[in-house]
């Protein structure tokens, strides 16, 4: 077992299990100012666990980032090797793959951001790439829309602007992510995943800071897109109005943005989406058969609008 002791110095304690449920080993790593939190993997690919700690210079923005321990394989560790990030206020730390290599990357989440190192395979990473979230304090990696792919959800707390609510980020499984959507939930003080429904989504479970409640988002598995149209077969010449209704990842959000129609591959137009829907109406098809679909593309900056969640008394 490993535990982020928050004091200055930081250090992390290793107590090693004796197998009946006691831990009579404890050992001290040195680690960087606050550490907050804890992810294990295998960073470099020699089957021993490792470890990453994230850590926070008390004074603001110097010193601060991720550690990572390369575990030995005796319960002993190599000396930390530091990630530095030029920004503050870190709280959380997850690892796992984020550009489908096989390697284990990892992921920080910092104020408004979430910062990702992605492994080489060998015990070291690039340098992060960042990706703004509305808010960061916990953080989970899991693959929240069937795609494979890992997403990340983090959860915002009383002090960000985006105050009580869960951040989104959809991953393309090339290391990079979706822009973000939000779900209204507490504020929250720390979320697991889990499949509650046996439909084989991970749903969210969310503890909420202000009040002895839970919030749960039942997962739709991904957002769909389903089309129909005012009239089947019509008339050339005549209107016709085709409607695209967004089922967005998270029962009791609103998806915002816009929504292509193609005929084919041919681009038709677009339309906003008002309460889940959009539409466009045309009078310019041609006689014959056409293969109408359409394409749910988001907008610039979230993919959903927040709603609240079922909510739960303890």
């Amino acid at each position: 077992m490993a535990t982020a002791n928050q004091t200055n110095p930081g250090t992390v304690s290793i107590l090693l299990g004796a197998g009946d449920g006691t831990f009579p080993t404890h050992q001290e790593l040195s680690a960087g100012d606050s550490p907050q939190s804890i992810a294990i993997s295998d960073f470099n690919g020699d089957g021993k666990t490792d470890l990453v700690v994230n850590y926070n210079y008390a004074g603001g923005i110097s010193d601060s980032g991720a550690s990572v321990f390369l575990g030995n394989g005796d319960g002993t560790f190599q000396p930390r090797v530091n990630y530095s990030i030029d920004l503050y206020d870190y709280h959380w730390v997850a690892a796992g793959d984020i550009n489908s290599d096989g390697k284990p990357d990892f992921v920080v989440s910092n104020y408004a951001i979430i910062s990702v190192f992605l492994g080489n395979g060998d015990g070291t990473f690039q340098a992060h790439v960042d990706y703004p979230t509305g808010g960061s304090r916990q953080l989970l990696i899991g693959d929240f829309n069937g795609d494979g792919y890992s997403d990340v959800v983090t959860g915002t707390g009383e002090i960000f602007v985006d105050f009580g609510k869960i951040s989104l980020l959809l991953g393309n499984g090339d290391g990079t992510f979706q822009p973000y959507s939000q779900y209204l939930a507490g504020p929250p003080s720390s979320f697991s995943a889990a499949d509650l429904n046996d439909d084989s989504a991970l749903d969210l479970v969310v503890s909420n800071v202000y009040d002895t409640s839970v919030s749960i988002f039942f997962n739709l598995g991904g957002s769909r897109v389903s089309l129909t149209s005012s009239e089947n077969p019509s008339h050339a010449g005549d209107p016709v109005t085709f409607t695209a209704t967004v089922t967005p990842t998270f029962r009791l959000a609103i998806p915002s943005g816009r929504v292509k129609f193609f005929d084919g591959t041919t681009f038709l137009g677009s339309g906003v989406l008002d309460e889940k829907e959009a539409t466009l109406t045309l009078s310019t098809l041609i006689v014959g058969n056409h293969q109408i679909r359409a394409k749910y593309v988001g907008d610039g900056d979230a993919v959903g609008v927040p709603r609240e969640a079922n909510r739960f008394p303890l």
